[in-house]
């Protein structure tokens, strides 16, 4: 099954769970989250895992590896 793409350049599946996690679909909005930790793989949010995690880092323009992980 292939993936449809939004007109915002993110997949129905992503655009959901960024949603739900009450995350605006904005690049400057979506860097700030993966640096303070508020998207991270596996933790947060629900259904947030790591090929959502590249699907976001790669459209906001952000390296994975440079990502801090979330605080305890």
């Amino acid at each position: 099954m292939k993936s449809i793409i939004l007109p915002n350049g993110l997949t129905r599946r992503t655009t959901t769970c960024l949603t739900k996690a009450g995350i605006p679909i904005e690049k400057e909005a979506i860097i700030k989250a993966l640096k303070d930790g508020t998207l991270y793989p596996y933790r947060n949010p629900r259904n947030y895992g790591k090929c959502t995690h590249r699907e976001v880092c790669r459209w906001a323009g952000v390296d994975a590896s440079t990502l801090p992980p979330p605080s305890s």
